[in-house]
């Protein structure tokens, strides 16, 4: 399903990747419109980048991923990319890497690791 939505956004304009961070910023929204006041997203596998791209556009959330990749620049130079394309940002190399998002967020971020993670321990 990734696959066909994802051709059909990139045919549309509309990235399948942008409409599902659309998705997670207006949840955040609703939650604050709701009474929450600190928030933290928790991003493990291919949901970090969401959540990651979410902190970068929100300076008010906090940020903890479980293993996220250490950049996109090192998918390019694999024989074979386990993450479905929508996860790709297009151009976005030309620009940045996802080591340069991670130093944006400061303090904002915490990383874990599989192992210590307990959220993820029973994955």
């Amino acid at each position: 399903m990734d696959y066909m939505y994802h051709g059909h956004g990139l045919m549309l304009g509309e990235p399948l990747l942008g409409r599902r961070l659309h998705d997670v910023r207006r949840t955040v929204q609703l939650l604050r419109a709701l009474g929450a006041t600190e928030l933290t997203l928790l991003g493990r596998g291919q949901g970090c980048l969401l959540a990651l791209f979410a902190a970068l556009l929100d300076p008010a959330l906090r940020l903890e991923l479980c293993d996220p990749p250490s950049s996109c620049a090192a998918w390019v130079g694999e024989r074979a990319c386990a993450w479905p394309a929508a996860n790709f940002m297009t151009g976005m190399l030309r620009h940045f890497d996802l080591p340069d998002c991670y130093a944006a967020l400061g303090d904002r971020l915490s990383v874990v690791h599989r192992r210590t993670c307990g959220e993820c321990a029973s994955l």
